[in-house]
């Protein structure tokens, strides 16, 4: 689904370029103009990106496509993300009457599963915020998973429930609250795959 929604970016980007080459000659975009866009790389660079880190470089575009082309764009681009309160910022800019019903629904689903993922990290990350577990904390994380599980029965699910909340609050544009909950969950797991991820997330998130 990632790869169609940047498929269409790229294609639309490609058409509006072909749109605006054909208007009437008074409205002809500007030399200046047609340079910047026939050395645009954006489309180029567009399937090598995570989208929250593309959202930065189509706002950067307003000197060389038309508001409406990069607030159609941006949508298309996060409407599978989590970022319900941008999709309404955006969708009033393109259209103004009532939210799509899908993204209603995803409102919905997303408050319950924040709820779920809240409840579900609550134990671990007050046992964390605790002084004397911070002390006892060191470099050697199989004891300290040891320490967590005998002493406040911290588990390896709780663990990497750390590691699902992180992933949702990024998915959720919390970039900041992301960060801490990846960081955490690197302190702490022994799944080196996980740990690739998490550090790749956290950088994004930075």
């Amino acid at each position: 689904r990632s790869v169609e929604i940047l498929n269409w970016v790229r294609s639309n980007f490609r058409g509006h370029r072909a749109r605006t080459s054909r208007l009437p000659d008074a409205e002809e975009p500007s030399e200046e103009l047609e340079i910047a866009r026939q050395y645009d790389l954006v489309q180029k660079m567009i399937p090598f990106f995570d989208r929250h880190l593309l959202y930065p470089i189509l706002e950067s575009l307003g000197d060389i496509y038309d508001e409406k082309t990069i607030t159609k764009l941006t949508y298309e681009l996060f409407k599978d993300t989590n970022m319900t309160n941008f999709l309404e910022e955006q969708w009033k800019k393109l259209d103004g009457g009532s939210l799509p019903a899908d993204i209603v629904a995803k409102k919905e689903q997303k408050e319950k599963e924040f709820a779920n993922l809240n409840e579900a990290t609550k134990k671990v990350l007050d046992v964390l915020r605790q002084q004397d577990v911070q002390e006892h904390l060191g470099q050697d994380k199989n004891l300290n998973r040891e320490y967590l599980e005998q002493n406040h029965g911290i588990t390896e699910e709780d663990i990497d429930r750390l590691y699902e909340f992180g992933q949702f609050q990024y998915n959720s544009g919390d970039y900041v609250m992301a960060s801490d909950l990846l960081s955490n969950f690197r302190a702490l797991t022994t799944n080196s795959e996980k740990v690739l991820n998490a550090t790749w997330g956290k950088l994004a998130c930075e």
